[in-house]
């Protein structure tokens, strides 16, 4: 993992480091004993919410979970009786955006929560899932049940640092390229994953999970 290297980097350097395998996120997890103060907006958020993390289309095609699929994915937790909630960037405004508009129940948070406030979202979630980004890998260093989409990139490589972690890979034979866009024209290492395939790791997950903290004001 990234991480050992990096260590081994300190230690090359005279730098001793005693936490070989995890991240220290000491501080994040002090500073959400007593998290920021949330915005209004957010205490409507009410019973069990799954964070869904997609990537926008700047970062290529290649490594992002399509959009109609997180849509989908998004009206199948609503059915299960669970409020999807969509975080990001700037970068992912436009799939934020369509994810809400398809699925009025989703609660469209892009942009809006700042690193703090996203953390302590990611801390009372029932489950996130995402694609291969820096939240994704935020909520599993906390030890919080991630659902984690891989394609292009390699999960060998950078897996999500946490014993209740699901990770989902096809391994196809091509993959990973590690490419903004498939070599092949098609991107099937992400197409080919299904909605269906996540909802039924989601479902083990929120049933394991049923007393998952709420947001309350």
């Amino acid at each position: 993992h990234p991480l050992d290297r990096y260590v081994a980097q300190l230690a090359a350097a005279g730098i001793a480091c005693d936490t070989p395998l995890l991240a220290d996120l000491s501080w994040l997890r002090t500073a959400l004993r007593d998290p920021p103060r949330l915005q209004p907006e957010y205490f409507s958020i009410r019973g069990r919410y799954v964070l869904l993390l997609p990537r926008g289309a700047e970062t290529g095609l290649a490594p992002r979970w399509p959009e109609d699929k997180y849509i989908e994915l998004a009206r199948r937790i609503v059915r299960y009786g669970v409020t999807p909630v969509v975080l990001g960037g700037p970068d992912e405004r436009a799939v934020g955006a369509a994810i809400a508009k398809a699925e009025p129940l989703a609660k469209n948070l892009v942009t809006r929560p700042d690193i703090f406030q996203s953390a302590a979202l990611a801390q009372r979630a029932a489950f996130t899932v995402g694609d291969d980004v820096d939240l994704m890998h935020v909520a599993a260093a906390l030890q919080r049940p991630v659902v984690a989409l891989f394609g292009s990139s390699d999960p060998r490589h950078t897996p999500p640092l946490s014993s209740d972690a699901r990770v989902l890979w096809l391994q196809l034979d091509c993959a990973p390229c590690f490419a903004r866009a498939c070599p092949l024209g098609h991107t099937d290492c992400l197409n080919r994953l299904t909605p269906a395939m996540t909802m039924q790791a989601l479902q083990a997950a929120l049933a394991d999970h049923n007393t998952s903290p709420e947001i309350r004001p």
